[in-house]
């Protein structure tokens, strides 16, 4: 039984950290816009039983990112973006922040559930092209 729980502990830890293949599409070549992905550890097993991410930009309405599938597109206008990112499940882990896309730029969010729900997530943002992270400021100027 105690080999059990070590080897459940060690892939939560272990599992959370894949990045998902975001490379360019032909398709998505010459859009701005943000991907987004998420993903959870095998001991948040509630979570396999929710919708995903609630994702907002410039306060429209959300959008669904289910956990642990490809990274979803979503096309922006270039400019100061507000975004604000949770958890469908008990509206847990909530991200807000701004970023600024430049024309034809692509930004990727990469989203980690907190292991306690109360708490906020972890979101880190990167350039797509550059694979560089991208400066976060919680609010737009």
């Amino acid at each position: 039984m105690k080999k059990y729980i070590l080897v459940a502990l060690i892939l939560g830890f272990v599992s959370c950290s894949s990045f998902p293949d975001v490379k360019e599409k032909t398709e998505n070549e010459k859009k701005t816009g943000i991907y987004v992905a998420a993903t959870h550890s095998p001991l948040q097993w509630i979570l396999y039983f929710s919708n995903g991410l609630n994702v907002w930009f410039n306060d429209a309405d959300p959008k669904i990112v289910p956990y642990k599938t490809e990274a979803q597109f979503f096309e922006l206008k270039e400019g100061a973006i507000n975004y604000k990112v949770e958890m469908t499940y008990l509206s847990g882990g909530r991200v807000v922040g701004c970023l600024n896309l430049k024309p034809g730029q692509k930004a990727y969010f990469k989203y980690s559930t907190p292991f306690l729900i109360t708490s906020s997530g972890n979101l880190n943002i990167f350039d797509v092209k550059t694979e560089t992270e991208l400066p976060m400021t919680p609010y737009c100027k």
